[in-house]
């Protein structure tokens, strides 16, 4: 009896040189020795094989056809089987996937991502793996540096931990979403944070995925002999995978995991999993960090702007001290220049009282320049006092149009014209209103001096997150040269003004968080336009 089985190319004169029989050993022949493991039978060879056709077509025998047909669809049920096995796992793994996923989205602190991506890779529902660490890349780009770690850090834990998770039972979703640390090892967390790679011009295998943004398995001695011996001394030295975290084409840092205590061999799929999984934990680690980059900066703009608005307090407030010793300087000249026809008129009236021939001009003199000083020392003591606005909802338009109905009587005096444009639908604003009354009255005032006749135009707009009260009138206009001095203390175009109307106007809007600009031409006439936020901003 022949002790080796006939190949394909020995029955009827096959000769087929490329068989896989003739030339691969252990690969065997259907019709010769159906009885052997189908790992050896490749079927797509056979179907080109003319023997073998020959035996379906049943041209040498009813025997060997049915068992090449009984061999052929017992393989292709077993593929078909495989398949579906394949099917199912890649629809848990996304399910796995989408769940974790879900949970990536529902935080956005760093540490909380961290401990989700690391629960997924490590939990007996999702990726299995027994440990898995996480080492990102530092601000400067040259270092790695150990985050976050999720597995026990010996046997013994290791038992430990299975063991209360097979008591509990607790869900892939219950896992995910408790709070970090709950059920992290601080042992195997406590070596991560020990754990920097600095990232030189010839990386060893965790450097070079970063770089190459590339995945690794190591299974083999020669090939873990490759890992950073700053790892290996940490960790030891046992099949892993490493995977490279990339957000948005730009390496951020790598995710690695084994199974030290199981040695569940790392298959291929396992490491395309991470892969897949590793694209969307690197957008939520890139997120959070982006995030807290942006909150650190807000905090930061906010500490600027508290510095800013205390310099601005601290400024006008020597702005008014500097403001009070120019008063000191100029209140004997404001002051002397009534005084002087009040003691002039005020002695003639007293010599000529014993002749009862006072005169009723020289105490209209007396009287108009009292009134005159009277001016001058209300509006010094408005703009040094500090007066701080009480803020409350008020209608802007109606504010307007009270202080204009002040103003009635002089408007019709002078034959000038009101017009009034106030946007449509505006919202109460907070503001103080008899401050901000105080300031549509000195503006208008200033208007009506600057004409004789013309038009006076009222207007408000709405403008982003800002509301502008526009004054607008058709005077004699503002010189080039003073409109950049309106604002300085007892500076005044007109003979017999103080000087204070306008600032103290511009320290009510400043401290209302907005401000005054102005646009004037001579001959034309000018425009005030008080900008004020719809919002408070303190």
């Amino acid at each position: 009896m022949r002790e080796t089985p006939l190949l394909c190319w020995e029955i009827k004169g096959c000769g087929r040189e490329d068989c896989p029989v003739y030339y691969h050993p252990g690969v065997f022949c259907w019709l010769v020795d159906g009885n052997r493991d189908e790992k050896g039978k490749l079927l797509s060879h056979c179907l080109d094989c003319g023997v073998f056709k020959l035996s379906v077509d049943r041209a040498i025998g009813r025997r060997s056809a049915d068992l090449a047909l009984y061999q052929t669809v017992g393989l292709i049920l077993q593929q078909m089987r495989n398949s579906e096995e394949e099917l199912k796992e890649k629809v848990t793994g996304l399910q796995i996937l989408n769940l974790v996923s879900g949970a990536l989205q529902s935080t956005t602190r760093l540490d909380e991502i961290l401990h989700i991506i690391l629960t997924g890779v490590t939990a007996g529902e999702a990726f299995g793996f027994n440990r898995a660490l996480i080492l990102l890349l530092d601000e400067r780009g040259k270092t790695l540096r150990g985050e976050m770690a999720v597995g026990p850090l010996d046997g013994e834990e290791a038992k430990f931990i299975w063991q209360q998770l097979e008591e509990q039972k607790p869900s892939l979703k219950e896992l995910l979403f408790l709070p970090p640390g709950s059920h992290r090892s601080q042992g195997l967390n406590s070596l991560v944070g020990r754990l920097s790679l600095p990232l030189h011009s010839s990386p060893k295998a965790i450097g070079s995925s970063l770089v190459e943004m590339r995945s690794h398995c190591l299974r083999s001695p020669e090939e873990l002999a490759g890992l950073e011996a700053e790892f290996v001394d940490l960790f030891g030295a046992q099949p892993l995978a490493i995977v490279p975290l990339v957000a948005r084409d730009k390496a951020i840092g790598v995710l690695i995991a084994d199974n030290k205590f199981t040695q569940r061999p790392i298959l291929d799929r396992d490491v395309e999993l991470l892969e897949t999984f590793a694209h969307q934990a690197s957008l939520a680690i890139e997120n959070s960090r982006l995030n807290q980059e942006l909150k650190g900066r807000l905090l930061e703009l906010e500490d600027s702007e508290r510095q800013l608005r205390k310099n601005q307090t601290y400024l006008l407030k020597t702005e008014r001290l500097a403001a009070i010793g120019r008063m000191a300087a100029t209140v004997a000249h404001e002051i002397r220049s009534p005084l002087v026809p009040i003691g002039g008129y005020a002695r003639a009236a007293l010599e000529d009282f014993d002749q009862q021939e006072v005169k009723r001009d020289d105490l209209e003199v007396i009287v108009e320049e009292v009134e005159r000083l009277e001016k001058i020392l209300a509006s010094m003591l408005d703009y040094s006092k500090e007066a701080k606005p009480e803020f409350q909802e008020h209608n802007l338009h109606l504010i307007i149009n009270k202080t204009v109905g002040l103003m009635a009587e002089r408007l019709r005096e002078k034959k000038i014209e009101l017009e009034t444009e106030f946007a449509p639908q505006l919202s109460p604003i907070m503001v103080d209103g008899e401050q901000m009354q105080q300031v549509i009255l000195n503006l208008v005032h200033n208007a009506l001096e600057a004409m004789e006749e013309g038009k006076l135009s009222i207007r408000t707009k709405v403008k982003e997150d800002f509301v502008s009260l526009e004054i607008e009138d058709t005077g004699r206009g503002i010189p080039k040269e003073d409109i950049d001095r309106l604002f300085t203390p007892f500076f005044s175009t007109k003979p017999k003004g103080s000087g204070l109307g306008l600032p103290v106007a511009e320290k009510i809007v400043v401290d209302h968080g907005g401000f005054i600009d102005v646009q004037s031409q001579e001959g034309v006439g000018s425009k005030f336009t008080i900008n004020l936020p719809l919002k408070r901003p303190w």
